[in-house]
């Protein structure tokens, strides 16, 4: 953009010296000093400073400043007379994706823990979501341990660590490797906690559980006694609560341009008590059972010339072999490795408020 001025003066500039009387006398300069008719045909330098969500140089400078749209932006102009007019369009940001628009009947099941899962996917428009919502099965469990002491005060407790990190691929001389662009993770856990009588067998229980719900954290608890010879641990009020199919939503405070990507998903666990007489952390809880896919062929293929048909083919789906999947490092494409069947991991980038 630049300002110029409409009337063109054609009488032509003088040059070398010019004598200028000004009332009393007379002086001589050089005509390159004056302002002479060709120069109210230039037009104006220029000076424009950007802010906000930037990048590049944040000012501009020159005699014809120049606006250009890129990443999905469009611009456009019309011009009319004693009036112009630029338009700046955009996408806007979608609050809903899914990877898979179809999940199959005969859709199958991945679980997320020794390794983690990863699978690849594309977005058209640009998104902004708040957290990333995986369907899984959950079950729980229950158990009767037997008092080791009578007075007792006791609780532990079992922990899950969610991880979901996103990636896309390099440019260049790294366009074999993956770098993470946004991650979210999110903590699961179940608390057992007990006070037994003097008696040995008077006893009161509370259960716990602080699990993610879009987006944010909540909090579920019971409470309740009874006189037995054992500690009864129940899964009931868990089995109404956690168990059988479930969404998982893991927090996830990022936007994504439009592109291609992976996504990393696992988790890991974790158990504390305060008592040796609280040794069964693990035995009465909800559990992490598995995420669902959809399963593809397993088919694998090797590259001409090659008698390597092992290395499988890229279904955009496979195991990475870091535990938890929280690690944000970059690495290879080649460390995703085929996992029986090619399950194809199912899950949604969602927005909500």
């Amino acid at each position: 953009m630049a300002v110029s001025h409409v009337f063109s003066n054609t009488v032509a500039n003088a040059t070398g010296t010019v004598t200028i009387w000004n009332g009393a006398t007379t002086s001589s300069v050089f005509a390159t000093n004056l302002v002479r008719p060709g120069d109210w045909n230039s037009a104006h330098n220029q000076l424009m400073t950007i802010s906000g969500n930037t990048a590049g140089s944040s000012t501009m400078s020159g005699t014809n400043i120049v606006f250009g749209g890129t990443n999905g932006i469009s611009l456009s102009a019309s011009s009319a007379a004693g009036a112009a007019t630029m338009w700046i369009r955009g996408w806007p940001h979608v609050s809903f994706y899914q990877n898979m628009d179809i999940v199959q009947t005969d859709t199958q099941s991945i679980a997320a823990g020794s390794t983690s899962v990863a699978v690849m996917f594309a977005i058209a428009a640009p998104i902004s979501a708040s957290f990333i919502r995986i369907p899984c099965s959950f079950s729980t469990l229950s158990t009767n341990k037997g008092t080791s002491a009578a007075s007792l005060s006791a609780s532990a407790n079992f922990g899950f660590t969610f991880n979901a990190v996103v990636y896309s691929l390099g440019t260049g001389g790294s366009s074999e490797s993956l770098f993470s662009v946004a991650s979210g993770s999110a903590g699961a856990t179940f608390l057992n906690s007990i006070s037994v009588a003097a008696n040995g067998s008077q006893m009161s229980i509370t259960q716990q559980m602080t699990f993610p719900v879009q987006g944010g954290s909540t909090t579920f608890s019971t409470q309740y006694s009874l006189s037995s010879a054992k500690m009864n641990f129940t899964n009931t009020w868990l089995s109404a609560n956690f168990s059988g199919l479930r969404f998982l939503d893991i927090p996830f405070d990022n936007s994504l341009s439009p592109g291609q990507y992976w996504l990393v998903f696992g988790h890991s666990t974790s158990t504390a008590t305060n008592s040796t007489g609280m040794i069964f952390a693990t035995d009465n809880r909800a559990t992490y059972r598995w995420h669902y896919a959809q399963s593809h062929p397993d088919l694998y293929f090797g590259i001409a010339g090659s008698s390597n048909l092992t290395s499988g083919w890229h279904m955009g789906a496979g195991s990475f072999s870091t535990a938890g999947g929280g690690t944000t490092s970059a690495f290879p494409l080649s460390a995703i490795s085929s996992s029986d069947s090619l399950h194809k991991c199912v899950f949604q980038l969602v927005r909500l408020g």
